[in-house]
């Protein structure tokens, strides 16, 4: 087992997210770092004698890798992360104010050093208010006490030792320096690699999801297709039969109802036609079943046909009941409106509305033919309105029948 795997394993395993790891491995890298390099400078400034006062500072910061350490193995590195990041940069500030440094220039990589580690450790404001802080200081330090530390730069006040001294705190700088942006990279590789890991997964699960939304919709138009070819055999056999009645008014009855399944049948078509199998073009259905039902009515009669529509597309749950609703209509106009000539015309509009802060479909019905008392109906025309008035409440419409001067006027309003 490798030392970092005993020493921060259990602490990796549980973390939530790469940054998160990234953090662990960075805490535990400038630790080893600080704690190796701390050991064997304030073991050389033992052996050669320290006479500008090093000893107290690396002492301090010997004792902090210690804690942080023992936090580290049980799992606390974000108290580590904070003991390292606001202790540390203290030991600094107060040896670069305290201490006449042989290298005085190697205080501002410290702080440097410890503003990098903050902004990957705490974040933004954290690091923002350390480097504020940092340059604040620093000026202060440059300004009373830089003149103290460069006379030490004179080479015969420089004692060989030193030279030790000032090797071994530029390696710490150096090591150090590694150890922040191996973290960095390693943290941008993982997070990398997370991200193309997840983009195939999801790349993956797209072509299933496409695949099956490919086969549901060949199924569904197979299932609309053969819908409408049975309902075609249903029209075809009520016209067959129809053919055997010498009664005008059973026929009629069976034109009726071929004209409900044609009504259907036109919606299942345009449904499997259609890419998107849950809306259906609503001008080019109401033209198609209108003229469907004119073409088969018995009469030879010319009918100018209007419609008027700022909705495209309808879902088709709305559109069966409403192409029957328009089904009984036409053929009202067609039975008890019109007479043979030649300016007979119904018109359809059909438009979006928004009232109380919710979307409302409105369909006017007109035509011009001789129009009807509601107050006196006949059962034929009766049994047609009857089933406008079920139907709409399939859809949980308001269905009216307005008074025009002259033709038929209806109205039908649902959301």
């Amino acid at each position: 087992m490798k030392f970092i795997d005993w020493f921060i394993g259990a602490s990796l395993e549980k973390a939530d997210d790469s940054q998160e790891r990234a953090r662990i491995k960075m805490n535990f890298h400038v630790w080893l770092a600080f704690a190796i390099t701390l050991t064997i400078l304030i073991s050389l400034l033992i052996y050669f004698g320290d006479k500008v006062g090093l000893i107290y500072p690396i002492a301090s910061g010997l004792v902090l890798a210690f804690i942080t350490g023992v936090l580290i193995k049980k799992g606390k590195s974000k108290i580590a992360s904070y003991l390292i990041t606001f202790f540390g940069w203290g030991i600094v500030v107060t040896s670069i104010f305290a201490i006449i440094n042989p290298l005085p220039v190697d205080g501002g990589v410290w702080l440097a050093l410890f503003i990098v580690y903050a902004f990957f450790m705490h974040g933004k404001k954290a690091g923002t208010i350390m480097t504020v802080v940092s340059v604040i200081l620093y000026s202060i330090f440059i300004i009373v006490r830089l003149d103290d530390n460069l006379v030490v730069y004179d080479k015969e006040t420089l004692e060989e030792r030193q030279y030790y001294a000032v090797a071994v705190i530029v390696a710490v700088i150096f090591i150090i320096m590694r150890s922040v942006i191996a973290a960095f990279i390693d943290a941008r590789d993982e997070v990398n690699k997370q991200l193309q890991q997840k983009m195939d997964e999801l790349s993956h699960q797209y072509k299933i999801i496409e695949s099956q939304n490919k086969e549901k919709t060949l199924m569904m138009n197979e299932i609309h297709h053969r819908v409408k070819n049975n309902l075609q055999v249903i029209n075809s056999l009520l016209s067959i039969q129809s053919r055997k009645l010498d009664d005008h008014q059973s026929k009629a009855v069976f034109t009726e109802a071929q004209n409900r399944v044609v009504a259907m049948a036109l919606i299942h078509e345009e449904m499997y036609r259609n890419k998107n199998l849950g809306e259906i073009n609503f001008s080019k259905y109401i033209h198609n079943l209108s003229q469907e039902i004119i073409r088969n009515h018995e009469s030879d009669m010319k009918v100018q046909l209007e419609v008027n529509s700022d909705v495209e597309f309808i879902d088709n749950k709305t559109m069966v009941p409403l192409g029957l609703i328009l089904n009984e209509l036409i053929i009202n106009s067609l039975k008890h409106g019109f007479q043979d000539g030649l300016n007979n015309k119904i018109e359809i509009n059909f438009s979006l509305k928004e009232k109380a802060k919710k979307e409302q479909f409105s369909m006017e019905y007109k035509d011009n033919g001789r129009g009807f008392d509601p107050n006196k109906i006949d059962s034929d025309i009766s049994f047609g309105l009857d089933m406008v008035h079920a139907l709409s409440e399939q859809i949980d419409a308001e269905f009216e029948i307005l008074k025009p001067e002259t033709g038929v006027h209806m109205s039908l309003v649902f959301e």
